[in-house]
């Protein structure tokens, strides 16, 4: 009998395939779950007052245009806090929108005047004890020049020149064009700004200048920038809020020159000359600095004065002070800088003074209130004079012939006379003499019979008026003209006055007069050419003497 073979139970493949297929999603699924979790950065939890500390760090870093206490809202502060507790977030930007302070972790999708940035790693979380040392912060402002400045020196620059791979001369070449043209950026964008600052190269700086001096290609490259300094100082020495500015670049440039010292340069020795001359300007500027602050206050308070009558009590301390630096400063104590001193006080009483006096009141018909502030700037105005006088007087008496100077003081009350210009400009004077006369006169006729203007039974005011409105259409500046060149004259004489409204239509029919005027000679003109061509000299053929 044959052997019984023993059957395999089936399977259903189908069953099978079902079964392991969701057992290894579901697997999936855990690790899935598990990576998840281990990747998903932990939300730090932070004490209250670590995490007003924090905020509080992050405010005073913000540096914005008239950024005030007042402008931090809740909504701003909280937005802070959403980015300091939030390690996937890797910036926040706080800027101003219109009015209100704003601070969000992205980027501001509409133009802002300035932003401050702050940035970190990601998943980083900030403690309060290192936060300086961790946080990266920046801010932009809208000029183009200034961050492109910013980027370059303090981001792409410093990567360039720590490069240890290149050749030699390929990262000499590089380097000195970074150089060149960050110097001369940074001279174009604060010439604009009527500055003059030096480029200061943050190549070597962090090296002993042994070890710099002991890199040939470094110094060749600071030699050239030193060449540009010599240029710029050049150009601005004379300006002493450039040499005042430079104070604080002195310690980075005397490590610069240091290093070319070192390796005899041959460039440095002008440089030095002017880094000579360069700190007596800087000590000069300094005294000079020192010397005007006495005045600051003063002034401070006079530029806050409404009231003319309360200009004269302040005038003799400031001109008392203006005679101590003139006595005491080593530098500013020349005649040309005591007169622009003088000058400035005279132009800030004339400021205030023309502040005070309102127009607007005169045009409204207020002319007793106008004629008060008028008289009140005057008598201002001479009350300094005065006190100017008594100060040279009492000075001249202890220093007799020591104080010439031109303080710019005019007598306000008297204005010179207006002059016409051009050859013919005494005539023309004469003649609005004439005019002027003739108008007084008729109005002083018209003023005789004034006391009949509302005198109903006296009907001969009409004809006093009728008079007196011929007399002024009699006035005409235009009586003694006796060709086009003299009328094209008188016509440029009264250009100023054709822009008004009563005058534009007499300005017109002159100008027409004028024209015709022209015409006029022209045809005369034309009419002598033709009289004449059939006459010549008679010692001339007939042809050549029409020519001739």
């Amino acid at each position: 009998m044959a052997e019984e073979v023993e059957k395999r139970a089936k399977v259903a493949w189908s069953d099978d395939l079902s079964h392991d297929s969701e057992e290894e999603r579901e697997k999936e699924r855990v690790a899935q779950l598990e990576r998840e979790l281990a990747e998903t950065p932990i939300k730090p939890i932070y004490e209250p007052d670590e995490l007003v500390t924090l905020v509080g760090y992050i405010m005073r870093i913000t540096t914005l245009y008239d950024l005030r206490d007042e402008d931090w809202t809740d909504e701003a502060k909280q937005g802070i806090v959403d980015w300091i507790c939030e390690p996937k977030d890797l910036i926040l930007c706080i800027f101003f929108k219109g009015e209100k302070l704003k601070a969000i972790s992205d980027i501001p999708l509409a133009p802002v005047f300035d932003l401050t940035y702050f940035s970190r790693a990601p998943d980083f979380v900030f403690k309060a004890d290192t936060f300086h040392d961790d946080i990266v912060f920046g801010t932009f402002v809208d000029s183009v020049e200034s961050n492109m400045i910013q980027m370059l020196e303090f981001v792409y620059a410093p990567y360039f020149f720590a490069i240890n791979t290149w050749p030699d001369s390929v990262k000499s070449e590089f380097c000195s064009q970074i150089h060149t043209f960050l110097a001369k950026l940074t001279d174009m964008y604060y010439k604009m700004l009527g500055l003059t600052v030096l480029y200061i190269p943050r190549e070597g700086q962090q090296l002993t200048f042994e070890k710099a001096s002991a890199d040939r290609e470094l110094v060749k490259r600071l030699e050239g920038v030193v060449v540009y300094w010599t240029h710029q100082i050049k150009s601005c020495l004379e300006d002493q809020a450039f040499v005042a500015s430079q104070k604080e670049l002195l310690c980075p440039i005397r490590h610069i020159t240091k290093i070319l010292v070192t390796t005899h340069s041959t460039f440095i020795h002008q440089f030095q000359f002017l880094c000579d001359e360069i700190v007596q300007k800087v000590d000069e500027a300094t005294s000079n600095i020192e010397f005007l602050q006495v005045i600051r206050q003063p002034c401070a308070i006079l530029e806050c004065v409404v009231d003319p009558d309360e200009i004269s009590t302040h005038v003799p301390e400031i001109i008392n002070l203006f005679r101590f630096i003139w006595q005491e400063s080593p530098y500013y104590n020349t005649e040309a800088r005591i007169t622009n001193l003088f000058k400035a006080l005279s132009n800030q009483i004339i400021i205030l003074c023309k502040i005070y006096i309102k127009l607007e009141s005169l045009f409204d018909g207020q002319t007793k209130k106008a004629m008060l502030e008028f008289s009140k700037c005057i008598d201002c105005c001479k009350k300094y004079r005065e006190i100017y006088d008594v100060m040279v007087e009492a000075h001249s008496e202890a220093k007799p012939g020591s104080w010439e100077l031109d303080t710019g003081i005019e007598e306000i009350e008297k204005i010179n006379k207006p002059m016409f210009s051009g050859a013919r400009g005494d005539q023309f004077e004469a003649k609005c003499e004439q005019i002027e006369h003739m108008f007084h006169d008729a109005l002083d006729q018209v003023r005789q019979v004034s006391h009949t203007i509302l005198d109903v039974q006296t009907p001969s005011w009409y004809d006093d008026v009728l008079q007196f409105r011929t007399v002024v259409k009699d006035i005409e500046v235009f009586e003694g003209v006796n060709h086009v060149e003299e009328a094209v004259v008188a016509l440029y004489s009264l250009n100023n006055y054709s822009k008004r409204k009563n005058l534009r239509r007499i300005f017109k029919r002159k100008t027409a007069e004028v024209w015709a005027m022209f015409s006029d000679e022209v045809q005369e003109a034309k009419k002598d050419m033709v009289a004449s061509r059939s006459q010549g000299p008679a010692e001339l053929p007939s042809f050549a003497g029409r020519a001739i």
